[in-house]
């Protein structure tokens, strides 16, 4: 169970709660019956992106119970994987692979040669990655367009409409995005450690130093803008479930950002360079 859009509890019982988690069980179902091994990769970011799939569509299958030997408890799931299921299955095994040879690519080890467009994508965003003192939009920008592929593709395959599936690219783009960010912020500590790239760093090195100036109103900006766009399009798209995945999405924000700020150590003295919305998570005055 991992994953940065996870089901808020106040959101559990709700029709969107429901759907979530029988989505989300559907999906680990689907990805031990096709994909032998990959039930463990089984997340909270991708059951979210089935859910937005199928949202343009009328499937509604019928709900069985279940015993969980993961969980030990009684869950449910739907009796047939819906087609935002079958995909998102087949997108966590695609981007498990990407996870793969981006480690792999670290090692000083002979580099895998791409072989076609996903390939293609990472190489260019280890390429990126190699720049220092870039925007942060800049280091996620492939992770948008990652997302907003398979998220066209997967729609022109059941023939929506041009402007449908223009909204959600730019939707799945921004998302993208965003989630590249938020796990940066998530990382910041760990990567410091292991040596590894990180977005926040790379854009901000004197972080390191302890030197902040107006680097945590800018990091805010950024993702306040994302959060903010990303509204927008799941509006214009009248997504009947708009409303809580914004939920979802904010609440990945915050979460976010208190593991930065806990992994920052600030002094008491050093709290003024934070935005309000920060200070108050971390209930200093």
């Amino acid at each position: 169970m991992f994953g940065f859009f996870k089901l808020p509890k106040n959101l559990a019982e709700t029709e969107f709660g429901l759907k979530f988690k029988a989505t989300y069980c559907t999906l680990c179902k689907e990805l031990g019956s096709k994909f032998e091994g990959f039930k463990l990769f089984n997340n909270y970011d991708f059951t979210f992106w089935a859910l937005f799939i199928d949202s343009f569509f009328d499937e509604n299958p019928n709900v069985v119970s279940f015993f969980c030997p993961y969980t030990v408890k009684k869950k449910f799931r739907y009796n047939k994987p819906t087609f935002g299921i079958v995909k998102a299955a087949y997108y966590t095994k695609l981007f498990m692979r990407l996870k793969l040879i981006d480690f792999l690519q670290d090692l000083p080890i002979k580099h895998i040669v791409a072989r076609n467009l996903f390939d293609s994508l990472l190489h260019e965003q280890h390429l990126r990655e190699k720049n220092k003192l870039q925007t942060l939009e800049y280091y996620g920008e492939i992770s948008g367009v990652l997302l907003g592929i398979i998220t066209a593709d997967t729609l022109v395959e059941r023939h929506v409409s041009f402007d449908k599936i223009f909204a959600a690219y730019n939707l799945s783009y921004f998302i993208g995005r965003y989630i590249y960010l938020v796990d940066a912020l998530s990382d910041f500590k760990k990567d410091i450690i292991l040596r590894r790239f990180n977005a926040i760093l790379a854009a901000y090195p004197d972080l390191k130093n302890k030197r902040y100036g107006k680097t945590f109103y800018e990091i805010n900006f950024v993702l306040y803008r994302h959060l903010e766009i990303i509204k927008k399009y799941l509006f214009d798209l009248n997504n009947r479930f708009a409303p809580e995945m914004i939920v979802i999405l904010q609440n990945s924000h915050i979460k976010a950002i208190e593991l930065f700020l806990k992994n920052l150590s600030l002094r008491e003295d050093e709290y003024g360079n934070l935005p309000e919305s920060w200070r108050l998570l971390t209930k200093k005055s």
